[in-house]
Formats: C-alpha cells, structure tokens, sequence
C-alpha cells in the first residue's frame, strides 16, 4: 500500500462449493494496483494476484479464484522487485477470510447497469500546441529513454489527435497525423463537453458488486461502502 495516504484494507471473499461439498470457485476482491514488478517490467505477468490465485487453487484442487480489482486509483504495493511477498500474505487473508466467513443458502442474484456522463473540460488550445512542441522536440533529438520515451510518444499522440478535435477547419501544424484524430472521433468543431460511461451492481445475497470501469480513487471508493447498508465490494475496470 501506499504511505500516508488513503487505503482499502478489507479483502473480499466469496467461496462457492459445489452439492458434494468441494470448493468450485474463490472470488476475492482487494484494492492495489499489480504494480510488484514495477514500471521497468517487459514481462507479461498476472503479478500478485496470480501468485494469490495459484495458492488458493493449490490448497483446494479443482476450484478456480477470479480475482476482481478494487479501487486500485492511488494505491501502489509497498513491496516491488517481486511478486511472491504481496501475492503470499493476500493468500494469508484469503485463506483466514475463508475460515470465518459465514454459510449461506439460497442465494438470490439481481443486476442493475445505468449509463451516466461525466463532464469533460477541454483543454486550452495553447497548451496542446505546447505540449505537441515539447515532446516532438524529445522524439526527434533520440535523447528520449525508457519511461520519458514512453511519455513522450504518448503525450505527442494525444495532441496530435486533440489539436486535431479542437481545430478541424484549420489545416493541422506542419508533421500532425490528423488521421489519428479522425479515427478516435469524427470532426465535428465542437469539443466533447461529455464522456458516456456504464456503472454496473450485481447483488449476490447480502453482497453488491459496485462496478465501475475507472481506477477509482480510494476516497470514493470508501464513501460508497460507507454509504451501503450492503457489504460492498468495489470493482474497478468493470
């Protein structure tokens, strides 16, 4: 977790067993970014959580752990370099979670999705222009390495394409794609002033799975459980 700051320390748990009395599925919901191998890491990997995962379906062979992301917005691991530590001591909470969680029978499931729009502020035109001068600037001297270069090819393509939103009666700044502009959306010479969005609830029994597709941050995140006369677990990239 993150020092000083905000943090979710609850893990979700929900066990699912079969009519025999085996375990079929775990599912388990925390709050941390899978950030253990750090920024530098070009390897593909499920991070802590796989680790998570493979402890639990090695303790109860055949079942399966679905692992959903909390609110994981401004919460980094304290432990990088691997991903054994973080991802053995949820196992430990998992695992005491399955021990004290209570038997529940008959289970009802309901769903509820809504569409709703955020509010957009477009940027001011002087900043893009900025922005895209800068970082071309970095592409074109090579000086550009590692997590810089990698800013600075995405900053340069979000300007090109928001120059190109914002200005589409003028011909575009000497070296612009337009074309990326014109494939994220089409030019109409108006901004976006709205961003349309799903938020989603399943409730399964007593729990609600609050869905949502963004990296909520934890304060928000906090004030919809305390909010819920629900045991609620956050769910982000949903």
């Amino acid at each position: 977790v993150v020092q000083d700051g905000a943090i979710d320390t609850e893990v979700g748990v929900v066990s699912f067993y079969r009519e025999n009395g085996q375990p079929l599925a775990v599912l388990t919901n925390f709050s941390c970014h899978a950030v253990t191998l750090g920024g530098g890491n070009t390897k593909i990997s499920p991070d802590f959580c796989g680790v998570t995962a493979n402890i639990i379906e090695s303790i109860f062979p055949g079942s399966k752990m679905l692992f959903l992301q909390g609110s994981c917005g401004d919460v980094n691991p304290r432990m990088r370099g691997g991903t054994e530590p973080t991802g053995t001591l949820l196992a430990g909470e998992v695992l005491k979670t399955l021990v004290t969680s209570d038997e529940v029978e008959n289970v009802t499931l309901n769903a509820i999705s809504k569409q709703i729009g955020l509010p957009l502020v477009p940027p001011d035109i002087s900043e893009v222009r900025q922005t895209l001068e800068v970082n071309k600037a970095k592409l074109e001297s090579g000086n550009a390495q590692g997590g810089e270069l990698i800013e600075a090819r995405f900053l340069t393509d979000w300007a090109e394409s928001m120059f190109a939103r914002l200005t589409p009666p003028t011909p575009p700044p000497e070296g612009v794609d337009i074309a990326k502009g014109l494939r994220l959306k089409k030019l109409s010479g108006e901004p976006e002033t709205k961003l349309t969005t799903e938020i989603q609830v399943i409730k399964l029994g007593n729990i609600a799975l609050a869905c949502n597709p963004s990296e909520l941050f934890t304060e928000f995140a906090l004030k919809i459980k305390q909010r819920s006369n629900m045991k609620v677990f956050n769910v982000g990239y949903a």
